[in-house]
């Protein structure tokens, strides 16, 4: 019995995240889940759904009224400067990208193409019509 709970010691505090300090596994085998330290609610959904739990204002989660205002202030940081860094990790890398507004072959491609659009007229395809042309009027007005 002492080694399942030293296992399971392990396994909440090997994870970086600060919300384990705040909640604890009902099931070692189990990491969805998670049990709150405070008012001891069970939630499905692992650490991301018992942080929703204890910082409160989500839709997923009720809020834990027993929680400190501490507790709550430092993993909605947390939360927030992680999505903060995934939003960054999105971002392009714009280095091998030359600068914008040098590109003197974009000019010449452009008065091409209206040099060719003024010579030529475009005519219209005729209209061939379907199946169902059948049962509708052209217009409601002809109708």
């Amino acid at each position: 019995m002492e080694s399942e709970a030293s296992t399971a010691a392990k396994t909440d505090n090997s994870n970086k995240d600060p919300a384990w300090k705040y909640v604890h596994l009902v099931n070692p085998n189990n990491r969805n889940d998670v049990a709150c330290n405070f008012c001891s609610k069970v939630t499905k959904g692992g650490i991301f759904r018992a942080k929703q739990h204890l910082v409160g204002g989500f839709r997923n989660a009720t809020m834990c009224k027993k929680c400190p205002t501490h507790v709550r202030e430092e993993l909605q940081e947390y939360m927030q400067q992680k999505a903060s860094a995934k939003t960054l990790d999105k971002l392009p890398d714009y280095e091998d990208v030359e600068i914008l507004g040098d590109d003197e072959d974009e000019d010449d491609v452009g008065t091409i193409l209206r040099g060719s659009k003024g010579n030529s007229k475009v005519q219209k395809k005729a209209r061939t019509k379907g199946p169902i042309d059948l049962y509708f009027a052209k217009s409601a007005a002809k109708a």
